[in-house]
């Protein structure tokens, strides 16, 4: 199942002005012999370190929503419920296999007359399979699941963000940035603009290298979250 995203709360589409600032400017000059192309910033590791920060960028500063916030986002589609009612197969397939998981243990505990043991288990399985048939007879017996399965997700998703804040600090310190939103006009940088001047004259005056830079609102997702399927919500 497709990840899909639905941008509620911040940006449809951002245009970024990178440049390389002057503390990432000895590293440019010692690394760049080691390459054949004209420079260090026709380089492919270059490209990757700015698309890598790219992604950091939009994760911590653009698209920095609360752990609160990104739950109360979450939707639950159909294709959702579906998938949850059919992970491990139809109804008949899923009570075989949960009769499978109990009889053994039943009988056993019958055959050493721990009838005891064996009505709890019973009980256990029959709780079980009636959970079951509810996910094929109600999708608001499903929905909750889906959403518990969802904010679990988020929570792990916050937990491996804060441990990439790292990363995002090495790279915060080689790199001015200018992002507008071309959808409400609200500029993010951490760019210093005296009166009158725009972001391309004091870039192209004061940096070694500044290029124009588009990503839409999935961006960040696709480099740091590529991997987490199933989760639909409003960012």
């Amino acid at each position: 199942m497709d990840t899909r995203w639905k941008n509620k709360f911040i940006i449809a589409m951002i245009t970024v002005l990178f440049a390389y600032g002057a503390s990432g400017v000895l590293s440019v000059l010692i690394n760049g012999r080691e390459y054949a192309n004209p420079d260090y910033f026709h380089t492919n590791q270059f490209r990757s370190d700015l698309d890598q920060y790219a992604g950091y960028l939009e994760m911590f500063e653009l698209n920095n929503l609360t752990l609160e916030k990104a739950k109360e986002a979450i939707e639950v589609s159909e294709e959702d419920i579906h998938e949850h009612r059919y992970r491990y197969g139809t109804l008949p397939e899923q009570i075989d296999n949960i009769r499978s998981q109990y009889e053994y243990r039943i009988q056993e505990a019958k055959d050493t007359e721990n009838n005891e043991f064996a009505k709890a288990l019973t009980d256990q399985m029959n709780k079980r399979i009636e959970d079951i048939t509810k996910n094929f007879e109600s999708d608001e017996h499903v929905r909750p699941k889906v959403i518990k399965e969802k904010e679990e997700k988020i929570e792990e998703f916050f937990k491996e963000k804060e441990q990439l804040r790292d990363q995002y600090d090495f790279y915060e310190d080689s790199f001015t940035y200018y992002f507008e939103d071309t959808s409400t006009g609200e500029v993010y940088t951490n760019l210093t603009l005296s009166k009158n001047e725009s972001p391309d004259e004091v870039m192209k005056k004061e940096m070694v290298y500044h290029t124009d830079y588009t990503m839409d609102k999935n961006y960040f997702l696709h480099i740091i979250m590529g991997g987490m399927r199933g989760l639909n919500s409003r960012w």
